[in-house]
């Protein structure tokens, strides 16, 4: 299921900061529309990024379409959704040329395996997708974003680049790879501790005597809608313990007491991150109530109710390194990426000022330009 784009698009803007149509010729590919210190980005593999992202947005949020008249939707701060992905993907261009850059610079190397994967990678788009038929292939790509499959692999070459830079510098001893120190800062600044209590008011599963669900014929657990009286019975719960969460009391023991949700695995609670917004997003959680979750001061309490149940949420203070411990470790599996991610980011971002754009890239719109299926 989509995702609602102007309930998510300020998370994203800060996350990016860390990270008319014309006739298609052949001038496009050989045509260099950014270059700083001799390395360059044709106008064909740019054209690619602004269709790719733009196929992106309007897959990944419901409430994003492709027409005209939602690219020119206004945001709140009065820009267009089409100007939104611009800007993105300008960002995404000029932090590429900054890491092909260096590339150069450190004279790495791509390994021959990784040319034999992108190559396969062609193959296998041309072979399922298209009949085997690399014409068609090249038509399509040609018909939507002004290249071929040579100008493809161009494209995916530069971002294989991107990512040895990355694993270069801050991979296993690599000279930027993250010191014990940056982790702790990084946790400290990013993270939040929070814990819940969940009660359900829809409906219950049909256990049996061995206290296991039951299931009807067609496999499906077997539930029990609940009653009004016992919707409101259920709301009454919440409410009181919601009151006494706002008071101060034991929190832990509050959860002890009231919760309906099977949590004895997270003694500790639950530890989130702005970074793992898009991600628990797609799985499920709700963007308004997540978002305000994450604005929560230390020891202030949120309430999200929906037609199943109500969730009382407080925030908790960290535990002291939490990463390390046992209980906890496994939450924070993506830390060390997310924080080699933000290092990266604004080591690009501080070339931007050097790079040298074409005034072709500002007529590329993402209004006019075709969307991508790649």
């Amino acid at each position: 299921m989509k995702k609602a784009f102007f309930q998510t698009v300020a998370m994203l803007l800060a996350l990016a900061s860390i990270l008319v149509l014309l006739p298609c010729c052949s001038s496009e590919k050989t045509k260099t529309v950014m270059e700083l210190d001799g390395v360059g980005i044709g106008a064909d593999v740019y054209r690619y990024w602004l269709s790719s992202f733009k196929y992106y947005f309007d897959t990944n949020y419901e409430d994003i379409e492709d027409t005209v008249e939602c690219w020119n939707k206004e945001m709140e701060d009065g820009t267009t959704i089409g100007q939104y992905v611009e800007a993105y993907t300008l960002q995404y261009a000029k932090s590429v040329l900054c890491a092909l850059k260096l590339f150069k610079q450190y004279k790495l190397k791509l390994p021959k395996s990784v040319e034999n994967s992108i190559d396969e990678q062609l193959d296998e788009l041309v072979k399922y997708q298209y009949g085997d038929s690399k014409s068609a292939f090249n038509s399509a790509l040609m018909s939507t974003y002004g290249m071929d499959m040579k100008g493809l692999r161009r494209a995916f070459i530069m971002e294989a680049k991107v990512d040895l830079v990355e694993s270069y510098l801050y991979g296993t001893g690599g000279k930027e790879a993250p010191t014990d120190a940056e982790m702790d800062a990084f946790f400290k600044e990013n993270y939040i501790r929070i814990n819940l209590i969940m009660i359900n008011t829809s409906y219950e599963l049909v256990l049996g005597e061995n206290g296991l669900p039951q299931y009807d014929e067609d496999g499906e657990p077997k539930i029990k809608e609940y009653t009004e009286e016992e919707i409101a019975a259920k709301k009454t719960k919440a409410d009181e313990a919601q009151k006494k969460a706002e008071q101060g009391e034991d929190f832990a023991e509050l959860v002890k007491k009231y919760t309906e949700l099977d949590i004895k695995e997270r003694p500790n609670g639950f530890y989130i991150s702005s970074n793992d917004y898009e991600t628990l997003v797609k799985s499920g959680y709700d963007s308004s109530s997540l978002t305000a979750v994450l604005k929560l001061e230390e020891g202030a309490v949120y309430r999200h109710e929906d037609e199943e149940s109500v969730v009382i949420v407080k925030r908790l203070p960290l535990i002291e390194k939490a990463y390390t411990s046992k209980d906890d470790a496994d939450q924070f599996e993506q830390m060390k990426g997310y924080l080699i991610t933000e290092k990266y980011n604004a080591l690009l971002s501080s070339m931007w000022d050097d790079i040298v754009i074409d005034e072709y890239v500002h007529t590329l719109k993402t209004v006019d330009v075709k969307k991508g299926f790649i």
